[in-house]
């Protein structure tokens, strides 16, 4: 890091500042002027236009100087064994012998620290997993949150009059920039001196701070970035976070929705706290409005025996718990893995107007068998990537539109009907659907790119309404539903021929002015070879260039 005024040798040991050394005003006294009291003329106009913006200014500067705000991180052996990690002299993170987490942050009048729970300032450091934070840009931002908060430290907020707050952010950002800099000028830090401060923040919280087993249930959690504030708000809360963990560890997305108060509770996952009426309720409440409760044992035993992506799938859902009363009821013989239940959840909105009925049980244990099936056949990649596509979830709606318009009143699903009879039913009502629609009007319009080959795939425009149908009619899909997506220009279509005679469609959507991959499929919406996959890419971005030409 850079040295000068601002960090040089005048200034109070950081770690050990306190009111003796430091002559600081009360918080907000600077702002404040007394009754009577009559503004001097001053020599010169104050900076940004405004005494109290310019005190704020200064103030902030100030403390930041005074307590060596701009040194990242140290690392202090306690007594007992434990290690002290202070962050930019404001925040302190204490991690005892036995394993504790304590945090406090510095009160910049008195010099002295004051343990607290409150994370709503805790800078934003990435810790996991590494190959996901492996940048060190970061710390930019917590200089910005630095600032931020000694700030409001200063007690700006309770100025006489009071001070606007897009005038307050605009002067602060001109004191973040005079640190980091910006496009047209360096700052007061030098880059590669903050980038190695970083990596040593992050090696310390390493070293001194992580716990094995809790970074663990925190990266579980939150598997795309685990940040200083998730991990703190875990380790506060050591002791109940692990024992669930321990005990029922797919319960802890479950945790997280209930507030950190009552974490400690031992009966926290007792029924008689999630009834209807009960006090659990009342906990979650703020977040799911429409939560009421569970009113079937079944329900709450089945959600509390299901695996850890299940329960966090139904937790970020809404917490309906109509969808478990509906998979208690199907009584699902088939083994499944866990992304069945989750697809399930997540398109629960799709068949709610089959309600609670018996058609609904057969279509789930339909699917059910099928996914079963194919998971022993093809894999458990495949099916994921089946359960996650757009290509599988659009044949479910379309099985639920039939069965809402034509199935039911002709007694389907049958007891034994299986997915594919089902599927191939839902196809057939889709088609005369579109027919009818296509003999009242045939539209057409002009594809960008014409006849084309990609990886020795062909790439055919459809460019008819006739077209669109003929190509659904083949491959048993509902491409003919798109014909005025495609006479708008928002949509273009192609029927794919592959080397072996393997026939698909491709259809590519225009989002925000540039062309998208919307869908791949084969017949009956199946997905389509890694082949096929990397043809169709190739032509969006021959699409695309042919675009920008236009």
């Amino acid at each position: 890091m850079s040295r000068g005024k601002e960090d040089g040798g005048n200034t109070v040991d950081s770690a050990n500042a306190g009111t003796a050394s430091v002559n600081l005003p009360a918080p907000g006294s600077i702002y404040r002027r007394r009754q009577g009291e009559r503004r001097s003329t001053p020599k010169k106009s104050p900076a940004f236009g405004d005494e109290a913006l310019h005190a704020l200014y200064r103030q902030t500067k100030h403390f930041i100087v005074t307590f060596q705000m701009l040194r990242i991180v140290q690392v202090v052996s306690l007594p007992a064994g434990g290690k002290r990690v202070i962050i930019c002299n404001f925040w302190r993170i204490d991690r005892l012998a036995d394993g504790r987490v304590r945090f406090a942050k510095r009160n910049l009048h008195t010099g002295r620290w004051r343990a607290t729970v409150s994370l709503k300032s805790v800078p934003a450091v990435p810790l996991l997993p590494i190959r996901n934070t492996r940048g060190l840009n970061w710390w930019m931002v917590l200089i910005r949150q630095m600032v931020h908060a000694v700030a409001k430290a200063t007690g700006y907020q309770r100025a006489d009059p009071p001070l606007k707050v897009r005038k307050v952010e605009w002067v602060l950002e001109k004191l973040v920039t005079h640190y980091i800099g910006c496009s047209e000028r360096p700052g007061f830090l030098d880059r590669a001196s903050m980038e190695r401060a970083a990596r040593a923040l992050r090696a310390a919280l390493f070293q001194n701070v992580l716990e094995r087993e809790l970074a663990s249930v925190a990266v579980a959690l939150r598997p795309n970035q685990v940040d200083l504030w998730f991990y703190l708000k875990l380790a506060l809360h050591r002791e109940a976070v692990l024992r669930v963990a321990r005990e029922r560890r797919n319960l802890l997305p479950w945790l997280l929705i209930v507030p950190t108060a009552h974490w400690q509770r031992e009966d926290l996952f007792a029924r008689h706290l999630w009834g209807p009426g009960q006090e659990g309720i009342r906990w979650v409440q703020s977040r799911y409005p429409n939560f009421s409760g569970f009113e079937s044992a079944a329900s709450f035993r089945w959600l509390c025996r299901a695996r850890f992506t299940v329960v966090n799938c139904w937790c970020y859902q809404g917490m309906d718990t109509n969808i478990l009363d509906m998979i208690v009821r199907c009584q699902v013989q088939a083994r499944v893995p866990a992304v069945f239940w989750c697809f399930l959840i997540k398109h629960h909105h799709s068949f709610v107007r089959l309600g609670q009925s018996i058609a609904i049980q057969r279509l789930i244990r339909a699917l059910a068998q099928y996914c079963a099936e194919r998971w022993v056949s093809a894999g458990y990649q495949v099916l994921r990537r089946e359960l996650n596509c757009w290509a599988l979830s659009n044949s479910f709606l379309e099985v639920v539109d039939w069965l809402c318009f034509e199935g039911l009143e002709q007694g389907q699903p049958a007891k034994q009907a299986s997915w594919g009879s089902l599927r191939r039913r839902s196809a057939a009502w889709h088609e005369r659907q579109t027919r009818q629609r296509t003999e009242i009007q045939n539209l057409q319009w002009v594809s960008p790119l014409g006849e084309t080959c990609q990886r020795d795939f062909l790439f055919r425009p459809l460019t008819s309404s006739a077209a669109l149908w003929e190509e659904g009619d083949l491959l048993h899909h509902c491409v003919g539903n798109f014909d005025e997506a495609c006479f708008e220009g928002r949509y273009l279509v192609f029927a794919v021929e592959g080397p072996a005679g393997s026939r698909s469609t491709l259809g590519l959507v225009k989002q925000q002015g540039c062309w998208h991959l919307d869908e791949h499929t084969s017949y009956y919406n199946e997905p389509v070879s890694l082949e096929a996959e990397e043809a169709g890419i190739a032509l969006l971005e021959a699409v695309r260039q042919l675009d920008k030409v236009v």
